[in-house]
Protein backbone atom coordinates (compact mmCIF):
# COMPACT_ATOMS: atom_id res chain seq x y z
CA UNK A 1 0.00 0.00 0.00
CA UNK A 2 1.31 3.44 -0.89
CA UNK A 3 2.16 6.00 1.75
CA UNK A 4 -0.41 8.45 0.34
CA UNK A 5 -3.15 5.80 0.65
CA UNK A 6 -2.15 5.11 4.25
CA UNK A 7 -2.21 8.83 5.06
CA UNK A 8 -5.66 9.22 3.50
CA UNK A 9 -6.97 6.19 5.43
CA UNK A 10 -5.49 7.56 8.65
CA UNK A 11 -7.06 10.97 8.04
CA UNK A 12 -10.45 9.39 7.39
CA UNK A 13 -10.23 7.27 10.55
CA UNK A 14 -9.24 10.34 12.57
CA UNK A 15 -12.18 12.30 11.18
CA UNK A 16 -14.58 9.46 12.02
CA UNK A 17 -13.22 9.31 15.58
CA UNK A 18 -13.69 13.08 16.03
CA UNK A 19 -17.26 12.88 14.73
CA UNK A 20 -18.12 9.96 17.02
CA UNK A 21 -16.60 11.59 20.08
CA UNK A 22 -18.16 15.00 19.43
CA UNK A 23 -21.59 13.49 18.79
CA UNK A 24 -21.66 11.71 22.14
CA UNK A 25 -23.26 13.97 24.75
CA UNK A 26 -20.87 13.21 27.64
CA UNK A 27 -18.05 14.91 25.78
CA UNK A 28 -20.08 18.07 25.19
CA UNK A 29 -20.72 19.09 28.78
CA UNK A 30 -17.63 19.98 30.76
CA UNK A 31 -17.92 22.76 33.27
CA UNK A 32 -16.70 23.87 36.65
CA UNK A 33 -18.26 26.31 39.07
CA UNK A 34 -17.85 27.47 42.64
CA UNK A 35 -20.68 28.00 45.13
CA UNK A 36 -20.98 28.13 48.92
CA UNK A 37 -23.23 25.11 49.50
CA UNK A 38 -22.76 24.86 53.26
CA UNK A 39 -22.92 28.55 54.25
CA UNK A 40 -19.41 28.65 55.78
CA UNK A 41 -18.28 31.47 53.41
CA UNK A 42 -15.82 29.09 51.68
CA UNK A 43 -16.94 28.09 48.22
CA UNK A 44 -17.12 24.47 47.12
CA UNK A 45 -16.02 23.52 43.59
CA UNK A 46 -18.51 21.66 41.43
CA UNK A 47 -16.92 19.98 38.42
CA UNK A 48 -18.60 18.11 35.57
CA UNK A 49 -16.30 16.16 33.29
CA UNK A 50 -17.10 13.31 30.86
CA UNK A 51 -20.45 12.56 32.48
CA UNK A 52 -19.19 12.48 36.08
CA UNK A 53 -19.94 15.18 38.65
CA UNK A 54 -17.77 15.84 41.70
CA UNK A 55 -18.05 18.41 44.48
CA UNK A 56 -14.92 19.43 46.39
CA UNK A 57 -14.73 21.20 49.74
CA UNK A 58 -11.30 22.08 51.16
CA UNK A 59 -9.72 19.78 48.53
CA UNK A 60 -11.83 16.85 49.79
CA UNK A 61 -14.45 15.17 47.59
CA UNK A 62 -17.83 15.53 49.32
CA UNK A 63 -19.92 14.22 46.42
CA UNK A 64 -19.35 11.84 43.49
CA UNK A 65 -22.12 11.09 41.03
CA UNK A 66 -22.86 7.42 40.44
CA UNK A 67 -20.51 6.05 37.76
CA UNK A 68 -23.49 4.35 36.09
CA UNK A 69 -25.01 7.77 35.35
CA UNK A 70 -24.18 10.15 32.52
CA UNK A 71 -24.53 13.58 34.13
CA UNK A 72 -25.15 16.19 31.46
CA UNK A 73 -25.79 19.31 33.53
CA UNK A 74 -26.13 20.81 36.96
CA UNK A 75 -27.43 23.99 38.56
CA UNK A 76 -27.05 25.47 42.03
CA UNK A 77 -29.50 27.66 43.94
CA UNK A 78 -32.59 27.65 46.11
CA UNK A 79 -34.97 25.98 43.67
CA UNK A 80 -37.44 24.78 46.33
CA UNK A 81 -37.68 28.14 48.16
CA UNK A 82 -36.52 26.83 51.55
CA UNK A 83 -33.76 29.48 51.94
CA UNK A 84 -31.02 26.83 51.44
CA UNK A 85 -29.15 26.14 48.21
CA UNK A 86 -29.66 22.90 46.34
CA UNK A 87 -27.43 21.17 43.83
CA UNK A 88 -29.61 20.04 40.90
CA UNK A 89 -28.16 17.15 38.91
CA UNK A 90 -29.60 16.13 35.52
CA UNK A 91 -28.50 12.76 34.17
CA UNK A 92 -29.18 9.71 32.00
CA UNK A 93 -29.41 6.28 33.60
CA UNK A 94 -30.89 2.84 33.13
CA UNK A 95 -33.90 1.89 35.23
CA UNK A 96 -36.78 3.85 36.68
CA UNK A 97 -39.34 4.23 39.41
CA UNK A 98 -43.09 4.60 39.07
CA UNK A 99 -44.52 1.72 37.00
CA UNK A 100 -47.91 3.48 36.95
CA UNK A 101 -46.61 6.09 34.50
CA UNK A 102 -47.03 5.25 30.80
CA UNK A 103 -43.92 7.22 29.78
CA UNK A 104 -41.93 5.32 32.43
CA UNK A 105 -43.11 1.94 31.11
CA UNK A 106 -42.01 2.93 27.60
CA UNK A 107 -38.53 3.95 28.83
CA UNK A 108 -37.78 0.71 30.74
CA UNK A 109 -34.44 -1.06 30.32
CA UNK A 110 -32.62 -1.45 28.03
CA UNK A 111 -33.30 2.21 27.13
CA UNK A 112 -31.83 4.98 29.23
CA UNK A 113 -34.08 7.62 30.73
CA UNK A 114 -33.51 11.12 32.05
CA UNK A 115 -33.72 12.06 35.75
CA UNK A 116 -33.31 15.11 37.96
CA UNK A 117 -32.06 14.87 41.56
CA UNK A 118 -31.75 17.57 44.22
CA UNK A 119 -29.04 17.51 46.88
CA UNK A 120 -28.37 19.72 49.91
CA UNK A 121 -25.37 20.05 52.17
CA UNK A 122 -25.86 18.01 55.36
CA UNK A 123 -24.35 19.70 58.42
CA UNK A 124 -24.43 16.36 60.26
CA UNK A 125 -22.24 14.66 57.67
CA UNK A 126 -19.31 15.85 55.55
CA UNK A 127 -21.23 15.51 52.30
CA UNK A 128 -24.33 16.24 50.29
CA UNK A 129 -27.52 14.26 50.78
CA UNK A 130 -30.28 13.47 48.32
CA UNK A 131 -33.44 15.37 49.24
CA UNK A 132 -35.50 14.53 46.12
CA UNK A 133 -35.10 12.32 43.06
CA UNK A 134 -37.36 12.10 40.02
CA UNK A 135 -38.65 9.08 38.21
CA UNK A 136 -38.21 9.12 34.44
CA UNK A 137 -38.98 12.63 33.24
CA UNK A 138 -41.52 13.11 30.45
CA UNK A 139 -38.85 14.86 28.39
CA UNK A 140 -35.05 14.86 28.73
CA UNK A 141 -33.56 18.17 29.89
CA UNK A 142 -31.28 20.11 27.55
CA UNK A 143 -30.68 23.04 29.93
CA UNK A 144 -31.97 24.36 33.25
CA UNK A 145 -31.79 27.67 35.05
CA UNK A 146 -33.14 28.90 38.39
CA UNK A 147 -35.01 32.17 37.92
CA UNK A 148 -36.32 34.51 40.60
CA UNK A 149 -39.69 36.10 39.82
CA UNK A 150 -41.76 38.06 42.36
CA UNK A 151 -39.61 36.82 45.27
CA UNK A 152 -40.04 33.14 44.35
CA UNK A 153 -37.57 30.85 42.61
CA UNK A 154 -38.62 28.89 39.54
CA UNK A 155 -36.94 26.28 37.38
CA UNK A 156 -36.77 27.18 33.70
CA UNK A 157 -36.19 24.13 31.48
CA UNK A 158 -35.31 23.59 27.86
CA UNK A 159 -36.21 20.03 26.91
CA UNK A 160 -35.79 17.65 24.00
CA UNK A 161 -37.35 14.32 23.04
CA UNK A 162 -36.56 10.69 23.77
CA UNK A 163 -37.08 9.75 20.12
CA UNK A 164 -34.30 12.14 19.07
CA UNK A 165 -32.01 10.76 21.79
CA UNK A 166 -32.75 7.15 20.79
CA UNK A 167 -31.93 7.94 17.14
CA UNK A 168 -28.88 10.19 17.56
CA UNK A 169 -27.61 9.91 21.15
CA UNK A 170 -28.24 13.65 21.62
CA UNK A 171 -31.13 16.01 22.16
CA UNK A 172 -31.83 19.52 20.97
CA UNK A 173 -34.25 22.09 22.33
CA UNK A 174 -37.84 21.30 21.39
CA UNK A 175 -39.70 23.10 24.21
CA UNK A 176 -39.20 25.62 27.04
CA UNK A 177 -41.20 25.62 30.28
CA UNK A 178 -41.32 27.15 33.76
CA UNK A 179 -41.74 25.02 36.90
CA UNK A 180 -42.44 25.78 40.59
CA UNK A 181 -41.62 23.52 43.55
CA UNK A 182 -44.84 22.39 45.29
CA UNK A 183 -43.95 20.66 48.59
CA UNK A 184 -42.66 17.40 47.04
CA UNK A 185 -42.61 17.86 43.27
CA UNK A 186 -42.24 20.41 40.49
CA UNK A 187 -45.47 21.76 39.03
CA UNK A 188 -45.42 22.98 35.44
CA UNK A 189 -46.71 26.54 35.19
CA UNK A 190 -46.53 27.12 31.46
CA UNK A 191 -44.67 26.56 28.22
CA UNK A 192 -42.92 29.41 26.42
Amino acid sequence: MKLSSLLKAGAILSLIAVILISSHSIFKRTQSRTFDLDGDLDEETIALNSGLLKVFSDNQVIYNSDIAWEVTLFEVGDVNNDAKPELLVGFWRYGDYGPENEYARIRRDPKRSYHLYLYQYDRNAPNLRLIWGSSTLNDPIFSMEIQSIDEKNYLKLETGTYSEYDETGNISVRAESLWLWEDWYFSKLHDY
